[in-house]
C-alpha cells in the first residue's frame, strides 16, 4: 500500500490529520494515522448511481480547521473525488490539503486542476501519466525501496541461499 514510502513524506510535511475519502478506505486510513500517531477522519458521502455525482454530507472525526490534512486513497483515475473532498475540507477551514494516492490509474486531471488541493502525491507503482512531472502540484514518490525490501524478505524466507538457487546470477548473499 505504499505506507513505508508515503508516511515519511507526510511526517516531513507536518501533516496534522489523515482523511479517508470514504468509509471503504477507513481501515487503511486508520493504519496510516496509527503509524503517524495522528487522528483520522472519514468523509461521509454518497454517489448518485445514475449521475455519478457525489454529495458530501459531512466528516466523521475531529474538526479540520487550521490543520494540514492528507486525504489518502489507494487509487484514483481522474481525481474528481479528491478535488471535491478537498473543496469540502477547505470549506471547513483546513489550512493545507494533500491528496495522496498509492496507484495513479489515470491522469488525476481534476485533482491537479483543483484550487483546493495544495499538492497531489502519488507513488510510481504504476507509470505516471499526469500531465508530466512538469506539473508543480504533482509529487511522485518512488516505491522501489519497498519493492526491494519485499523481494528481499521473500527470498530470505527460502531455506537455500538465493545465490545457490540461481547460479550465475548477480545476487550476492549478505554475511
Amino acid at each position: 500500500y505504499g505506507r513505508d514510502t508515503i508516511n515519511p513524506y507526510l511526517k516531513a510535511q507536518a501533516v496534522d490529520m489523515v482523511i479517508s475519502p470514504d468509509a471503504g478506505f477507513q481501515k487503511e486510513a486508520t493504519l496510516y494515522a496509527k503509524e503517524l500517531n495522528l487522528p483520522v477522519a472519514v468523509i461521509n458521502k454518497q454517489r448518485d448511481p445514475l449521475t455519478s455525482q457525489i454529495k458530501i454530507y459531512g466528516i466523521s472525526g475531529p474538526p479540520v480547521k487550521g490543520l494540514r490534512v492528507a486525504i489518502i486513497d489507494d487509487e484514483t483515475s481522474s481525481g474528481k473525488t479528491l478535488g471535491e473532498s478537498a473543496e469540502y475540507l477547505k470549506g471547513q477551514g483546513a489550512e493545507r490539503v494533500y491528496a495522496i494516492v498509492t496507484h495513479l490509474a489515470g491522469t488525476a486531471e481534476k485533482a491537479l486542476q483543483s484550487p483546493f488541493i495544495d499538492e497531489v502525491v502519488v507513488t510510481n507503482s504504476l507509470p505516471v501519466n499526469a500531465g508530466g512531472e512538469a506539473n508543480q502540484k504533482l509529487k511522485v514518490l518512488s516505491v522501489a525501496a519497498e519493492i526491494a525490501n519485499s523481494a528481499r524478505s521473500m527470498f530470505a524466507a527460502r531455506s537455500a541461499p538465493l545465490s545457490q538457487s540461481c547460479p550465475g546470477s548477480f545476487i550476492q548473499e549478505s554475511q
